[in-house]
């Protein structure tokens, strides 16, 4: 699959959007998941810790408009016990500029880190995450951390 046609798989999309833990179920239905041959060929290149033994699966969230050089791509990421959500910002040739993860829900040994991301009409993301025990319902917790997402002219993610 060339990039163009790839490309074609990720809507663009106009802030404002909020994404939370159960938003693939809206995405999966207008997105056909990434097949295997395409996850190898080409999300291979944008996952740092890819390996084809591993039993992942992507699905194409949508598209944001952030520079004229460069495109960004927000896609799910499901493997055991993770839900992912990434922005990655690629050259107009593919080549992988950034990448963030912004949202989903991951365990860790006994915990669970959820991670919401709003993105507003300037393009910035802001993001909570909490940390929460296997013992602690969710709503009890009050260890949640914020911080924003920035876009560079460059393609480049910064922390403000």
């Amino acid at each position: 699959m060339n990039l163009t046609t790839f490309l074609k798989k990720f809507p663009l999309l106009q802030p404002p959007l909020t994404i939370t833990e159960d938003s693939i179920f809206a995405f999966s239905k207008k997105n056909d998941m990434i097949n295997l041959e395409t996850a190898n060929n080409i999300m291979s290149q944008y996952e740092p810790d890819y390996d084809e033994e591993m039993d992942r699966e992507y699905v194409p969230c949508f598209q944001l408009k952030l520079g004229d050089e460069f495109y960004s791509l927000v896609y799910w990421r499901a493997s055991a016990l993770n839900y992912e959500y990434y922005l990655v910002n690629i050259d107009k040739k593919g080549k992988l500029l950034d990448r963030r993860l912004i949202a989903g829900l991951i365990a860790e040994n006994n915990s669970i880190v959820r991670m919401f991301v709003s993105i507003d009409i300037n393009n910035i993301f802001y993001i909570a995450a909490n940390l929460v025990s296997d013992k602690e319902d969710f709503s009890e917790s009050k260890d949640a951390q914020t911080y924003s997402l920035e876009i560079l002219s460059d393609g480049s993610i910064i922390s403000s």
